[in-house]
C-alpha cells in the first residue's frame, strides 16, 4: 500500500513538474532565401509568385540577402572598395544602369511591405575566410552606406527610394558562406540578430551563442543516389553536374525531380518528426535553364498549404526563437512532443 501511494505521488509530480509539463506540438517553420538580387526578371518571378500564392490565402515571407552591389549602378561602382581590392572590384556584377536600379528599389519596396524580409549578402562577394575583424568592419561599413546613401551615390531623383531604414537589415549570410570567429564578433557588435552561413544537420533546432542565432543550411542525401548536398541550389548544381550546364532536356527534368523529392523529404521527416526548421537558400540565378527555381516553387506550392506550417522570412523565425522559453526549446530538440501521425 506503501509503495502503491508513494508510485502515485512520483507519476502526479512528474506529470506536473516543468521539466515534464505536456509541450504544444511546434509550427513547421519553412525559411526560404535567395542571395544576391542582381536580375531584376528574377525579382518579378518570385513578387508574381508571392502574389499567387497570398492571393490563394496561403501566407508566405521569403528572405533576401542582397549583395550591396545592387545598390550601385555600374558608371558608379567606383564608390565602393572592398577589403584588399581596388576600387569598383567585385565578384558579382554591379546594379546596371540607372533604370534597373529604380526598377529594383521598387520591387524591394513593393515585397518589403507585404512583409517579405531582406538581409545582408555583404557587397563585393568575396571569400572572406581570412579576413580580419577590421576586414568585415570595412565590408559592413561599406554596405550601410551603400544602403543609406542609395539616392545620393547614383543621381537618382528623390524617388524612388527604400521605404524601410537600414535598421531593419538584421539578418547576414556570407559569401561562399566563408565565415570566421571575427566576422562573429563583428556581428555582435553591429544589430545584427542571426547569421545564415553555417551548415548543420536536418533535424537540428537553432542555436544561440552570443547573442546571435544560427540558421542553418542542411546536409541532405539527393534523392535516388549516394550523392550528398546541401540545401542550396548552387551545390545540387555541383553534385548533379559538376556546375555545368547541361543542355540535355531529359537531364534537366531528372534534376528538377530530384531537388524536388530531396526537399520534400527534408521537409516530410522533420514535419513528422521533431518540427525543426527547414532552411534552404537559393539565388538569383537559373542554374540549368531554371529547374532549380522551378522545383522550390512548385515545392513552396505544396507544403505552404499544410497545417502547422508556417513558410516565414528568418526575422519572422528569429522571433518566434526568441519568445521561446528554454525548457520548450530542449523539448523540441528531444523530440518530447507529440508528434503528428
Amino acid at each position: 500500500m506503501k509503495n502503491c501511494v508513494a508510485i502515485s505521488f512520483l507519476i502526479i509530480f512528474l506529470f506536473f513538474s516543468p521539466a515534464f509539463a505536456a509541450i504544444k506540438r511546434p509550427p513547421q517553420f519553412v525559411v526560404i532565401s535567395f542571395d544576391n538580387g542582381g536580375q531584376i526578371s528574377h525579382f518579378k518571378q518570385l513578387a508574381d509568385f508571392l502574389d499567387k500564392m497570398n492571393h490563394q490565402h496561403q501566407s508566405i515571407h521569403f528572405t533576401f540577402f542582397i549583395s550591396g552591389t545592387s545598390f550601385l549602378t555600374k558608371a558608379n561602382k567606383y564608390r565602393y572598395q572592398g577589403p584588399n581590392h581596388v576600387a569598383g572590384e567585385a565578384e558579382i556584377p554591379f546594379g546596371g544602369s540607372q533604370e534597373n536600379l529604380e526598377a529594383r528599389i521598387m520591387l524591394m519596396n513593393k515585397l518589403y511591405l507585404k512583409g517579405n524580409e531582406f538581409a545582408s549578402h555583404a557587397v563585393g562577394h568575396f571569400d572572406g575566410a581570412t579576413w580580419t575583424i577590421a576586414d568585415w568592419e570595412k565590408e559592413f561599413n561599406s554596405y550601410h552606406k551603400l544602403f543609406d546613401d542609395i539616392v545620393l551615390n547614383n543621381g537618382l531623383a528623390v524617388s524612388p527610394r527604400l521605404v524601410f531604414s537600414f535598421k531593419k537589415v538584421v539578418g547576414f549570410r556570407a559569401p561562399y558562406l566563408a565565415v570566421n570567429s571575427d566576422l562573429f564578433r563583428v556581428l555582435q557588435s553591429n544589430h545584427y540578430r542571426y547569421d545564415a552561413s553555417g551548415i548543420g544537420n536536418p533535424d537540428a533546432w537553432p542555436s544561440k551563442i552570443g547573442g546571435l542565432w544560427h540558421f542553418n543550411l542542411a546536409n541532405l542525401k539527393i534523392a535516388g543516389t549516394n550523392k550528398d548536398t546541401i540545401s542550396m541550389d548552387y551545390n545540387f548544381y555541383l553534385a548533379q553536374s559538376e556546375a555545368k550546364e547541361d543542355p540535355n532536356p531529359e537531364h534537366q527534368r531528372l534534376y528538377r525531380t530530384q531537388m524536388l523529392a530531396t526537399y520534400m523529404n527534408y521537409f516530410l521527416s522533420n514535419y513528422h518528426g521533431n518540427r525543426a526548421p527547414i532552411h534552404i537558400g537559393h539565388h538569383f540565378t537559373n542554374f540549368q535553364q531554371g529547374v532549380y527555381n522551378q522545383a522550390l516553387l512548385e515545392f513552396s506550392q505544396h507544403v505552404c498549404r499544410l497545417p502547422e506550417v508556417r513558410c516565414v522570412s528568418f526575422k519572422e523565425l528569429a522571433d518566434f526563437m526568441d519568445r521561446l522559453s528554454l525548457n520548450d526549446l530542449k523539448a523540441y530538440q528531444k523530440n518530447a512532443f507529440h508528434r503528428l501521425g
